[in-house]
């Protein structure tokens, strides 16, 4: 058994989005709004994926989870 946590590769975000929305279907009163919450938290990956960061933990090949940081700009409104 192999289990690393390593970078997001091309794709993986959309499979994370996946997981999660599995995760809160299976154990919570899944909302859509939770679904909408998962896939704006993906998208504002995408806004900056240079400045942003996507790891996955990895289970010999398989992605089993996720943790991402998203730089926020401050600006009037925040």
């Amino acid at each position: 058994m192999s289990i690393e946590i390593r970078e997001g590769r091309p794709g993986e975000a959309s499979l994370v989005a996946h997981l999660f929305f599995k995760l809160f279907e299976k154990n919570h009163d899944f909302l859509p709004t939770v679904e909408g919450y998962i896939l704006n938290s993906i998208a504002e990956y995408y806004d900056d994926y240079e400045d942003n960061g996507l790891w996955v933990i990895d289970d010999n090949g398989e992605v089993k989870g996720a943790i991402s940081a998203v730089k926020k700009v401050k600006t009037s409104h925040s």
